[in-house]
């Protein structure tokens, strides 16, 4: 490099320099300020929400208070707690206090760790210890009535929101500052155009006046920077290298052009009686290698690559041609590629000069790659071997639809031999089980996107009926037009049959066969929605066996189970069809009677399953007697309740029953008057 290049300033360090001071300038100052800012705001705001939340609360509760009507002021806290996303919003109610005798009275309603709203327990410690954590804020307000204070209201805030509108904050603060950074960079394209884009334009210029060869003409201008001086500098002497080795590289051109252009394969030129051999570029290319990596070359340069039973082989071909047996020489060799593994050459060659004595002298030949032709043999020989040996059926049918091949899984799951469905329309095996419009959503897929998938009901020529995987795929010629269809079918019977007891062991109890609690949720849902709808009574009962542990301690547990059994049955045979009879758990079951005009219908109904669940039962030899203790709610009632509710309702009223001395039944008082007894 000349004095005068290091003299000059560096392009590289003032751009660098630049956008540096720029984007540490500007960006973390702009995002720190806003950042700052606005998290104050946010801070502020959620503390006046509170504020808001304790002003509005105070006055709708203290009336409640007043009255002690705690639901009503649990429900005003629910609603707030679903509107502002509180952590617990607690009421401490005097009034309460002294009229349970208690130092305090504490109620309110706490969101979970997963998000629900639940009641507040004081003597649940994880609710204690959920509010005691410092992420947690409280704000509170004492509850006054007539100067008096008779509660006080908390609210307690978890920071989540606070921190989560803070990561909005930062982000909007980012996106802002990246925004001022790209314009400095903007800014930056500009000084670059015109310090570095216009001298390399000209540069660019100098480089177009050529020759014939592509190689400019005239020396490269010095610039200014420091970086593109170097780069003339450092072009102006390569130039100089390459036109003086042109003459050669012309010479060399031609020469591999007429041998590796023209047939694209390796040469060789052996002396068979010295050894000496001459290969080209494309011969050592085949195997990952240059010439001058592999020189000096020789007929052991060949040995060495070739695998050793291949090479055997090359000896035994070679002496048939010697000997005359054969007129030229040829066979197929694996050779070791440098990058360690194997590719497939067709290595052919001829003597072309002998000695006096007629041993051959000269021999000139070609070596050809022919890995991906091996590859494709290959290929060809495992797809007919998967073919025939896959355990899915295969079959190749035309553009309309008629049976081409099968291989002998197609005939093994549908029952017919190749020559009895080759010829004949693939509706062979249509089912009867999808209707028309099946098939035609099945054939655009197949047309529009080149492939269909899924599940599809099958005739074996028995005519017994089964469920497949079905894949079609339409298989296109090189101009795009579908020529053939190939389809794989696999036989999902088995699968099917799993689905069906998943599905058994999903809703049913295992041991009596009867509903289990999620049908009875889902029926139960679904009464109750009849109920309201056709203006009727649904009544669900609550049914405990009375004596059964007894039973499971002086006969054992196989007879609890007969017992469970055996009553299960007689109780279901009682019922009406529309009923629903479900066992929960142990010897707890629930009955749903749906379409009942009153509340007294359901009576003949629970008096049968009292007499079936006292009848003795023989177990074994052994006779066996329990009893049961039944507790019924009904729906629709005056206050609006839930599935829940009504379980409970019913739980309780069994309860009452069995308290009441057993082998008996409760009837919950919560039907309308109207509804209760006809007549």
């Amino acid at each position: 490099m000349t004095r005068q290049g290091r003299d000059q300033p560096s392009l590289l360090v003032s751009l660098g320099l630049l956008a540096v001071v720029s984007v540490m300038l500007v960006v973390p100052a702009h995002g720190v300020y806003t950042f700052f800012i606005q998290k104050e705001q946010i801070i502020a705001d959620m503390n006046e929400q509170a504020r808001s939340s304790l002003i509005r609360l105070s006055e709708n509760v203290v009336p409640y208070m007043q009255a002690y009507a705690v639901n009503d002021y649990q429900n005003l806290v629910q609603t707030e707690m679903v509107q502002r996303g509180y952590a617990a919003i607690l009421i401490e109610d005097s009034n309460m206090a002294e009229v349970l005798g208690r130092p305090e009275y504490i109620t309110g309603m706490i969101r979970s760790s997963d998000g629900h709203i639940l009641p507040y327990d004081a003597s649940h410690p994880g609710h204690h210890q959920r509010l005691s954590t410092d992420r947690i804020h409280k704000h509170s307000e004492l509850l006054q009535s007539g100067g008096m204070t008779i509660g006080k209201l908390s609210i307690f805030m978890t920071d989540t929101v606070v921190r989560e509108k803070q990561k909005e904050v930062f982000y909007d603060s980012l996106s802002n500052s990246l925004l001022l950074a790209l314009i400095l960079m903007a800014l930056l394209i500009v000084f670059s155009k015109r310090r570095i884009l216009d001298p390399l334009g000209r540069f660019s210029e100098a480089l177009q006046q050529r020759d014939a060869d592509g190689i400019p003409v005239n020396a490269l201008p010095n610039f200014k920077y420091r970086e593109l001086s170097i780069l003339t500098d450092t072009v102006n002497s390569m130039l100089d290298m390459i036109r003086g080795s042109r003459a050669e590289i012309k010479r060399e051109r031609s020469r591999l052009h007429d041998v590796i252009e023209g047939t694209h394969v390796g040469t060789w030129e052996w002396n068979i009686q010295t050894g000496a051999t001459e290969f080209n570029d494309r011969w050592a290319e085949i195997i990952g290698y240059t010439l001058e990596e592999l020189s000096p070359t020789s007929i052991d340069t060949w040995a060495s690559f070739v695998h050793p039973d291949d090479l055997k082989e090359s000896e035994k071909q070679l002496q048939r041609h010697f000997t005359g047996e054969s007129p030229y020489y040829q066979c197929e060799a694996r050779m070791k590629h440098k990058a360690g593994h194997w590719v497939w050459v067709l290595d052919r060659g001829k003597v072309s000069k002998s000695t006096e004595d007629g041993e051959p002298l000269m021999m000139y030949g070609t070596h050809q790659d022919i890995t991906e032709q091996k590859e494709n043999e290959l290929r060809l020989h495992l797809a007919a071997s998967v073919y025939e040996h896959v355990s899915d059926g295969i079959m190749i049918t035309d553009t309309q639809g008629i049976i081409r091949d099968v291989n002998h899984a197609f005939c093994r799951l549908t029952g017919y031999q190749a020559e009895e469905v080759i010829g004949e329309n693939a509706r062979v095996l249509r089912s009867g089980h999808h209707d028309e419009s099946f098939y035609q959503a099945m054939w655009r897929a197949i047309l529009g996107k080149g492939y269909w998938s899924g599940e599809i009901w099958n005739k074996r020529k028995n005519d017994e009926i089964f469920p497949a995987h079905l894949k079609v795929n339409a298989i296109r010629d090189s101009d795009g037009q579908v020529r053939s269809f190939v389809a794989l079918l696999s036989d999902i019977s088995h699968f099917k049959e799993h689905e069906r007891q998943l599905e058994q062991l999903a809703h049913f109890d295992a041991l009596t066969g009867l509903p289990n609690r999620l049908v009875l949720a889902d029926r139960l849902h679904k009464e109750m929605a009849q109920a309201r709808r056709r203006s009727e009574v649904l009544a669900v009962a609550f049914l405990d066996l009375d004596g059964f542990k007894a039973v499971n301690d002086q006969f054992g547990h196989d007879a609890g189970d007969q017992l469970l059994i055996i009553m299960s049955e007689r109780m279901r045979q009682t019922l009406r069809e529309s009923d629903t009879l479900v066992r929960i758990g142990g010897d707890e079951f629930v009955v749903l009677l749906p379409d009942l005009d009153d509340a007294g219908s359901c009576v003949p109904v629970i008096q049968r399953l009292l007499s079936v669940a006292s009848s003795p039962i023989d177990i074994k030899g052994d006779r066996v007697q329990v009893s049961a203790s039944i507790g019924v709610t009904f729906y629709p009632q005056d206050e609006d309740v839930d599935s829940e509710q009504l379980l409970r309702q019913a739980d309780q009223m069994m309860y009452d029953a069995k308290l009441s001395g057993k082998n008996r039944y409760k009837l919950a008082d919560v039907v309308p008057s109207s509804r209760r007894f006809a007549g």
